[in-house]
Protein backbone atom coordinates (compact mmCIF):
# COMPACT_ATOMS: atom_id res chain seq x y z
CA UNK A 1 0.00 0.00 0.00
CA UNK A 2 1.01 3.58 -0.30
CA UNK A 3 3.79 4.63 2.20
CA UNK A 4 1.63 7.81 3.81
CA UNK A 5 -2.04 5.30 3.53
CA UNK A 6 -2.06 5.15 7.71
CA UNK A 7 -1.99 9.16 7.61
CA UNK A 8 -4.54 9.56 4.11
CA UNK A 9 -7.05 7.29 6.40
CA UNK A 10 -6.60 9.39 9.60
CA UNK A 11 -7.08 12.49 7.98
CA UNK A 12 -10.16 11.11 6.45
CA UNK A 13 -11.31 9.29 9.78
CA UNK A 14 -11.71 12.93 10.79
CA UNK A 15 -12.66 15.20 8.07
CA UNK A 16 -16.27 16.54 8.48
CA UNK A 17 -18.24 18.91 6.58
CA UNK A 18 -17.44 19.73 3.86
CA UNK A 19 -17.36 17.84 1.47
CA UNK A 20 -20.44 16.44 3.11
CA UNK A 21 -19.65 13.34 5.28
CA UNK A 22 -21.40 10.77 3.62
CA UNK A 23 -18.95 11.69 0.34
CA UNK A 24 -16.21 11.08 2.51
CA UNK A 25 -18.15 8.10 4.08
CA UNK A 26 -17.65 6.54 0.37
CA UNK A 27 -13.90 7.86 -0.34
CA UNK A 28 -12.95 5.87 3.14
CA UNK A 29 -14.78 2.66 2.31
CA UNK A 30 -13.39 2.79 -1.14
CA UNK A 31 -10.26 3.02 -0.27
CA UNK A 32 -10.05 0.55 2.15
CA UNK A 33 -11.44 -1.88 -0.04
CA UNK A 34 -8.92 -1.72 -2.43
CA UNK A 35 -6.47 -2.52 -0.09
CA UNK A 36 -5.18 -6.44 0.27
CA UNK A 37 -6.47 -8.21 3.56
CA UNK A 38 -3.27 -7.54 5.04
CA UNK A 39 -2.42 -4.22 4.68
CA UNK A 40 -6.39 -3.27 5.13
CA UNK A 41 -5.60 -5.40 8.56
CA UNK A 42 -2.41 -3.87 9.61
CA UNK A 43 -3.42 -0.58 8.75
CA UNK A 44 -6.66 -0.82 11.15
CA UNK A 45 -4.79 -2.25 13.71
CA UNK A 46 -2.00 0.93 13.85
CA UNK A 47 -4.91 3.61 13.58
CA UNK A 48 -7.41 1.50 16.22
CA UNK A 49 -4.44 1.48 18.00
CA UNK A 50 -3.51 5.43 18.14
CA UNK A 51 -7.83 6.24 18.20
CA UNK A 52 -8.10 4.00 21.55
CA UNK A 53 -5.21 5.33 23.10
CA UNK A 54 -6.32 9.06 22.47
CA UNK A 55 -9.84 8.67 23.42
CA UNK A 56 -11.09 8.84 19.75
CA UNK A 57 -14.24 7.56 19.26
CA UNK A 58 -15.78 9.46 16.59
CA UNK A 59 -12.78 8.20 14.43
CA UNK A 60 -12.09 4.56 15.50
CA UNK A 61 -16.25 3.96 14.81
CA UNK A 62 -16.29 5.92 11.72
CA UNK A 63 -13.17 3.67 10.58
CA UNK A 64 -14.82 0.71 11.46
CA UNK A 65 -18.13 1.67 9.65
CA UNK A 66 -16.51 2.49 6.15
CA UNK A 67 -14.27 -1.19 6.32
CA UNK A 68 -15.93 -4.22 4.82
CA UNK A 69 -19.07 -5.17 6.51
CA UNK A 70 -17.19 -8.82 7.27
CA UNK A 71 -15.29 -10.85 10.34
CA UNK A 72 -11.94 -9.48 9.30
CA UNK A 73 -13.62 -6.09 10.34
CA UNK A 74 -15.94 -7.04 13.20
CA UNK A 75 -12.23 -8.52 15.16
CA UNK A 76 -10.93 -5.35 15.52
CA UNK A 77 -14.24 -4.44 17.84
CA UNK A 78 -12.71 -6.85 20.21
CA UNK A 79 -9.96 -4.54 21.39
CA UNK A 80 -12.09 -1.63 21.82
CA UNK A 81 -14.44 -0.28 24.55
CA UNK A 82 -17.88 -2.13 25.22
CA UNK A 83 -19.66 1.35 24.43
CA UNK A 84 -17.34 1.70 21.40
CA UNK A 85 -18.41 -1.96 20.03
CA UNK A 86 -22.16 -1.44 20.87
CA UNK A 87 -21.58 2.06 18.74
CA UNK A 88 -20.66 0.31 15.87
CA UNK A 89 -23.31 -1.69 15.60
CA UNK A 90 -25.93 0.93 15.93
CA UNK A 91 -24.72 2.91 12.97
CA UNK A 92 -22.72 0.86 10.84
CA UNK A 93 -23.81 0.66 7.03
CA UNK A 94 -25.26 -2.75 6.36
CA UNK A 95 -24.58 -3.94 3.26
CA UNK A 96 -24.65 -7.94 1.53
CA UNK A 97 -20.69 -8.71 0.83
CA UNK A 98 -21.46 -12.41 0.09
CA UNK A 99 -21.35 -13.06 3.96
CA UNK A 100 -20.31 -16.83 4.86
CA UNK A 101 -22.49 -18.63 7.15
CA UNK A 102 -20.91 -17.85 10.27
CA UNK A 103 -20.98 -13.83 9.49
CA UNK A 104 -24.91 -14.16 8.37
CA UNK A 105 -25.96 -15.21 12.02
CA UNK A 106 -24.05 -12.78 13.57
CA UNK A 107 -24.76 -10.01 11.34
CA UNK A 108 -28.57 -10.60 12.60
CA UNK A 109 -27.30 -11.00 16.32
CA UNK A 110 -25.49 -7.72 16.46
CA UNK A 111 -28.28 -5.86 14.85
CA UNK A 112 -30.87 -7.48 16.74
CA UNK A 113 -29.04 -6.88 19.96
CA UNK A 114 -29.12 -3.40 18.42
CA UNK A 115 -32.89 -3.03 17.91
CA UNK A 116 -31.98 -2.55 14.03
CA UNK A 117 -34.25 -5.91 12.65
CA UNK A 118 -35.07 -4.51 9.35
CA UNK A 119 -31.14 -3.56 8.96
CA UNK A 120 -30.33 -7.10 9.79
CA UNK A 121 -33.03 -8.37 7.12
CA UNK A 122 -32.28 -6.07 4.64
CA UNK A 123 -28.04 -7.45 4.82
CA UNK A 124 -29.70 -11.02 4.87
CA UNK A 125 -31.72 -11.25 2.05
CA UNK A 126 -29.96 -12.57 -0.14
CA UNK A 127 -28.82 -15.59 2.20
CA UNK A 128 -32.01 -16.90 4.31
CA UNK A 129 -30.80 -20.36 3.84
CA UNK A 130 -27.40 -19.39 5.79
CA UNK A 131 -29.58 -18.37 8.65
CA UNK A 132 -30.34 -21.14 11.38
CA UNK A 133 -33.97 -21.55 11.59
CA UNK A 134 -34.31 -20.50 15.13
CA UNK A 135 -32.74 -16.79 14.12
CA UNK A 136 -35.02 -16.39 11.03
CA UNK A 137 -37.75 -17.13 13.46
CA UNK A 138 -36.61 -14.13 15.84
CA UNK A 139 -35.48 -12.04 12.87
CA UNK A 140 -39.03 -12.32 11.24
CA UNK A 141 -40.94 -12.11 14.36
CA UNK A 142 -38.73 -8.79 15.79
CA UNK A 143 -39.12 -6.78 12.26
CA UNK A 144 -42.88 -7.37 12.53
CA UNK A 145 -43.15 -6.39 16.32
CA UNK A 146 -40.31 -3.76 16.78
CA UNK A 147 -40.86 -0.03 16.28
CA UNK A 148 -37.17 1.10 17.32
CA UNK A 149 -36.25 1.95 13.61
CA UNK A 150 -37.21 5.10 11.94
CA UNK A 151 -40.09 4.96 9.79
CA UNK A 152 -39.04 4.42 5.90
CA UNK A 153 -35.65 2.70 6.42
CA UNK A 154 -34.53 -0.29 4.78
CA UNK A 155 -38.40 -1.21 4.06
CA UNK A 156 -39.11 -4.49 3.21
CA UNK A 157 -39.97 -5.95 -0.66
CA UNK A 158 -42.76 -8.15 -0.31
CA UNK A 159 -40.93 -11.08 -2.49
CA UNK A 160 -38.14 -11.07 -0.04
CA UNK A 161 -40.68 -11.33 2.56
CA UNK A 162 -41.91 -14.40 0.70
CA UNK A 163 -38.45 -16.00 -0.24
CA UNK A 164 -38.20 -15.71 3.81
CA UNK A 165 -41.15 -17.44 4.94
CA UNK A 166 -40.31 -20.24 1.63
CA UNK A 167 -36.94 -21.32 3.30
CA UNK A 168 -38.26 -21.56 6.45
CA UNK A 169 -41.13 -23.83 5.08
CA UNK A 170 -38.78 -26.37 3.11
CA UNK A 171 -37.16 -27.07 6.84
CA UNK A 172 -37.59 -30.01 8.78
CA UNK A 173 -36.78 -27.83 12.47
CA UNK A 174 -39.50 -25.13 11.68
CA UNK A 175 -42.22 -25.24 14.05
CA UNK A 176 -45.09 -25.19 12.75
CA UNK A 177 -47.31 -22.97 15.05
CA UNK A 178 -44.70 -20.70 14.81
CA UNK A 179 -44.81 -20.50 10.90
CA UNK A 180 -48.45 -19.81 11.75
CA UNK A 181 -48.19 -17.24 13.48
CA UNK A 182 -45.84 -15.87 11.45
CA UNK A 183 -48.13 -16.16 8.50
CA UNK A 184 -50.54 -14.17 10.72
CA UNK A 185 -48.49 -11.22 11.33
CA UNK A 186 -46.85 -11.22 7.95
CA UNK A 187 -50.63 -11.97 6.18
CA UNK A 188 -50.41 -8.14 4.08
CA UNK A 189 -46.97 -8.70 2.98
CA UNK A 190 -47.51 -12.34 1.47
CA UNK A 191 -51.05 -11.37 0.19
CA UNK A 192 -50.57 -12.32 -4.21
CA UNK A 193 -46.86 -13.85 -3.44
CA UNK A 194 -45.60 -16.64 -4.12
CA UNK A 195 -45.94 -18.24 -0.76
CA UNK A 196 -48.52 -17.07 0.57
CA UNK A 197 -50.25 -18.31 3.65
CA UNK A 198 -50.03 -22.15 3.66
CA UNK A 199 -49.30 -23.10 7.13
CA UNK A 200 -52.06 -21.04 8.53
CA UNK A 201 -54.68 -22.02 6.41
CA UNK A 202 -53.81 -25.19 7.11
CA UNK A 203 -53.78 -24.70 10.31
CA UNK A 204 -57.47 -22.91 10.27
CA UNK A 205 -59.14 -25.77 8.12
CA UNK A 206 -57.50 -28.45 10.76
CA UNK A 207 -58.61 -26.28 14.18
CA UNK A 208 -61.69 -24.93 13.95
CA UNK A 209 -60.99 -23.50 17.51
CA UNK A 210 -58.63 -21.16 15.59
CA UNK A 211 -60.98 -20.28 12.96
CA UNK A 212 -63.38 -19.14 15.81
CA UNK A 213 -60.39 -16.87 17.84
CA UNK A 214 -60.40 -15.28 14.55
CA UNK A 215 -64.10 -14.70 14.20
CA UNK A 216 -63.61 -13.43 17.64
CA UNK A 217 -61.03 -10.85 17.60
CA UNK A 218 -63.27 -9.24 14.21
CA UNK A 219 -66.81 -9.40 15.83
CA UNK A 220 -68.24 -8.85 18.89
CA UNK A 221 -70.67 -11.18 20.74
CA UNK A 222 -74.27 -10.76 20.33
CA UNK A 223 -75.21 -12.15 23.59
CA UNK A 224 -74.09 -10.81 27.67
CA UNK A 225 -71.82 -13.73 27.97
CA UNK A 226 -67.84 -13.43 28.03
CA UNK A 227 -64.84 -14.73 26.47
CA UNK A 228 -62.08 -16.26 27.86
CA UNK A 229 -59.62 -13.97 29.11
CA UNK A 230 -56.87 -15.05 26.96
CA UNK A 231 -58.95 -13.52 24.07
CA UNK A 232 -58.77 -10.03 25.55
CA UNK A 233 -56.40 -7.79 24.44
CA UNK A 234 -56.49 -4.38 26.53
CA UNK A 235 -53.98 -1.75 24.37
CA UNK A 236 -56.48 -0.34 21.73
CA UNK A 237 -53.76 0.03 18.95
CA UNK A 238 -52.75 -3.84 19.11
CA UNK A 239 -56.63 -4.76 19.41
CA UNK A 240 -57.04 -2.85 16.32
CA UNK A 241 -54.20 -3.96 14.57
CA UNK A 242 -54.69 -7.72 15.51
CA UNK A 243 -58.85 -7.35 14.27
CA UNK A 244 -57.82 -5.63 10.91
CA UNK A 245 -55.15 -8.85 10.41
CA UNK A 246 -57.79 -11.42 11.57
CA UNK A 247 -60.35 -9.54 9.23
CA UNK A 248 -57.56 -10.19 6.39
CA UNK A 249 -57.00 -13.96 6.98
CA UNK A 250 -60.25 -14.70 7.10
CA UNK A 251 -61.10 -13.09 3.63
CA UNK A 252 -57.43 -14.59 2.30
CA UNK A 253 -57.86 -18.42 3.39
CA UNK A 254 -58.72 -20.29 0.32
CA UNK A 255 -58.33 -23.97 1.55
CA UNK A 256 -61.44 -25.54 2.69
CA UNK A 257 -61.09 -27.80 5.48
CA UNK A 258 -61.19 -31.69 4.74
CA UNK A 259 -59.01 -30.76 1.55
CA UNK A 260 -56.33 -34.07 1.28
CA UNK A 261 -53.06 -33.51 -0.43
CA UNK A 262 -54.55 -34.16 -4.05
CA UNK A 263 -57.44 -31.50 -3.84
CA UNK A 264 -60.40 -33.78 -3.13
CA UNK A 265 -62.42 -32.78 0.25
CA UNK A 266 -63.51 -35.25 2.44
CA UNK A 267 -67.18 -34.86 3.19
CA UNK A 268 -67.32 -36.69 6.70
CA UNK A 269 -63.51 -33.84 7.48
CA UNK A 270 -65.68 -31.21 6.07
CA UNK A 271 -69.12 -31.69 7.90
CA UNK A 272 -67.40 -32.12 11.59
CA UNK A 273 -65.32 -29.36 10.80
CA UNK A 274 -68.25 -26.93 10.13
CA UNK A 275 -70.54 -28.58 12.94
CA UNK A 276 -67.10 -27.85 15.41
CA UNK A 277 -67.04 -24.17 13.88
CA UNK A 278 -70.85 -23.92 14.55
CA UNK A 279 -71.12 -25.18 17.71
CA UNK A 280 -68.27 -22.82 19.12
CA UNK A 281 -69.64 -19.99 17.11
CA UNK A 282 -73.55 -20.08 19.31
CA UNK A 283 -71.17 -21.36 22.42
CA UNK A 284 -69.21 -17.72 22.37
CA UNK A 285 -72.16 -15.37 21.21
CA UNK A 286 -71.45 -15.79 17.00
CA UNK A 287 -73.17 -18.24 15.75
CA UNK A 288 -75.08 -16.25 13.16
CA UNK A 289 -71.85 -14.34 12.00
CA UNK A 290 -69.71 -17.85 12.58
CA UNK A 291 -72.14 -19.38 9.84
CA UNK A 292 -72.01 -16.20 7.36
CA UNK A 293 -67.92 -16.37 7.62
CA UNK A 294 -67.88 -20.41 7.18
CA UNK A 295 -70.24 -19.77 3.78
CA UNK A 296 -67.94 -17.22 2.87
CA UNK A 297 -64.84 -19.88 3.10
CA UNK A 298 -67.39 -22.34 1.08
CA UNK A 299 -67.77 -19.76 -1.41
CA UNK A 300 -64.23 -20.19 -2.40
CA UNK A 301 -64.66 -23.68 -2.86
CA UNK A 302 -63.54 -25.53 -6.40
CA UNK A 303 -65.89 -27.39 -9.20
CA UNK A 304 -67.03 -30.91 -8.58
CA UNK A 305 -66.12 -33.45 -10.76
CA UNK A 306 -68.97 -33.18 -13.08
CA UNK A 307 -67.64 -29.13 -13.57
CA UNK A 308 -70.41 -27.86 -11.96
CA UNK A 309 -70.08 -25.57 -8.66
CA UNK A 310 -69.54 -26.10 -5.40
CA UNK A 311 -68.09 -29.23 -5.23
CA UNK A 312 -70.12 -32.39 -4.44
CA UNK A 313 -68.64 -32.52 -0.57
CA UNK A 314 -70.16 -28.71 0.05
CA UNK A 315 -73.50 -29.69 -2.22
CA UNK A 316 -73.62 -32.25 0.73
CA UNK A 317 -73.06 -30.10 3.46
CA UNK A 318 -75.21 -27.38 2.30
CA UNK A 319 -78.33 -29.25 1.75
CA UNK A 320 -77.51 -31.07 5.10
CA UNK A 321 -77.42 -28.03 7.05
CA UNK A 322 -80.18 -25.75 4.89
CA UNK A 323 -78.55 -22.87 6.66
CA UNK A 324 -79.53 -19.48 5.32
CA UNK A 325 -76.71 -17.90 6.38
CA UNK A 326 -74.06 -20.01 5.10
CA UNK A 327 -75.68 -19.53 1.64
CA UNK A 328 -75.48 -15.67 1.71
CA UNK A 329 -71.94 -15.98 2.96
CA UNK A 330 -71.29 -18.53 0.06
CA UNK A 331 -72.62 -16.15 -2.79
CA UNK A 332 -70.87 -13.42 -1.11
CA UNK A 333 -67.43 -15.60 -0.95
CA UNK A 334 -68.12 -16.76 -4.56
CA UNK A 335 -68.61 -13.36 -5.37
CA UNK A 336 -65.42 -11.94 -3.74
CA UNK A 337 -63.25 -14.95 -5.10
CA UNK A 338 -64.43 -13.58 -8.64
CA UNK A 339 -62.02 -10.54 -7.96
CA UNK A 340 -61.41 -7.57 -10.18
CA UNK A 341 -62.81 -8.35 -13.26
CA UNK A 342 -63.33 -6.37 -16.86
CA UNK A 343 -66.30 -5.63 -18.20
CA UNK A 344 -68.31 -4.51 -20.76
CA UNK A 345 -70.83 -1.84 -21.35
CA UNK A 346 -73.50 -3.51 -20.99
CA UNK A 347 -74.81 -6.46 -18.87
CA UNK A 348 -73.56 -9.33 -21.10
CA UNK A 349 -70.96 -10.61 -18.39
CA UNK A 350 -73.91 -10.62 -15.86
CA UNK A 351 -76.30 -12.56 -18.23
CA UNK A 352 -74.01 -15.21 -19.02
CA UNK A 353 -73.02 -15.92 -15.13
CA UNK A 354 -77.11 -15.89 -14.56
CA UNK A 355 -77.73 -18.43 -17.26
CA UNK A 356 -74.50 -20.34 -15.80
CA UNK A 357 -75.82 -20.29 -12.25
CA UNK A 358 -79.04 -21.42 -13.30
CA UNK A 359 -78.16 -24.49 -15.52
CA UNK A 360 -76.11 -25.80 -12.72
CA UNK A 361 -79.57 -25.16 -10.50
CA UNK A 362 -80.89 -27.16 -12.34
CA UNK A 363 -78.47 -29.97 -13.04
CA UNK A 364 -78.78 -30.69 -9.06
CA UNK A 365 -82.01 -30.00 -8.63
CA UNK A 366 -83.36 -33.40 -7.98
CA UNK A 367 -80.31 -34.56 -5.85
CA UNK A 368 -79.55 -31.35 -3.69
CA UNK A 369 -82.83 -28.99 -3.75
CA UNK A 370 -81.20 -26.43 -0.48
CA UNK A 371 -77.95 -26.22 -3.40
CA UNK A 372 -80.53 -25.69 -6.06
CA UNK A 373 -82.20 -22.60 -4.45
CA UNK A 374 -79.11 -21.06 -3.62
CA UNK A 375 -77.88 -21.44 -6.87
CA UNK A 376 -81.10 -20.10 -8.42
CA UNK A 377 -80.69 -17.27 -5.68
CA UNK A 378 -77.81 -16.21 -7.48
CA UNK A 379 -78.55 -16.59 -10.64
CA UNK A 380 -81.56 -14.14 -9.97
CA UNK A 381 -79.20 -11.64 -8.25
CA UNK A 382 -76.96 -11.47 -11.38
CA UNK A 383 -80.61 -11.31 -13.90
CA UNK A 384 -80.86 -7.77 -11.55
CA UNK A 385 -77.17 -6.47 -12.17
CA UNK A 386 -77.63 -7.58 -15.89
CA UNK A 387 -80.85 -5.22 -16.34
CA UNK A 388 -79.22 -2.80 -14.82
CA UNK A 389 -76.51 -2.78 -16.54
CA UNK A 390 -78.35 -2.95 -19.52
CA UNK A 391 -80.64 0.15 -18.62
CA UNK A 392 -77.64 2.39 -17.71
CA UNK A 393 -75.59 1.12 -21.26
CA UNK A 394 -79.04 2.50 -22.99
CA UNK A 395 -79.27 6.11 -20.98
CA UNK A 396 -75.65 6.73 -22.16
CA UNK A 397 -76.49 5.87 -25.52
CA UNK A 398 -79.83 7.93 -25.59
CA UNK A 399 -77.72 10.81 -23.80
CA UNK A 400 -74.26 10.61 -25.88
CA UNK A 401 -71.55 9.40 -23.34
Amino acid sequence: MPRHGPSFVDRLSGQGAPPADLKVDNLLSGFLGRLDPDARRATLSTLLEDFTAAGAEDKAVRLLKCAPFRAETWAHLEALPEEWRHRYWRETYVRWERQNESEINTVVDRLLEAQRPRAAFSTVHMDFDKLETKRLVTLLRTVATSAAEPAGHFQLAHHDVSNAFKSLAERADTPRDELAQLEFMYVTALDHSAYGIPTLEGELARDPRLFLQLVALVYRRRDDGQDPAEWSIADDERRHTAATTAYNVLNRARRIPGTDEHGAVDPIALRKWIDDARALGRLHGRGEIMDHIIGELLGKSPPGADGIWPCESVRQALDALASQDIADGMSAGRRNARGAHWRGASGSDEHSLAAQYRGWSKAVLFQYPFTAKFLEDLARSYDHEAVWHDTDASVRKRLGY
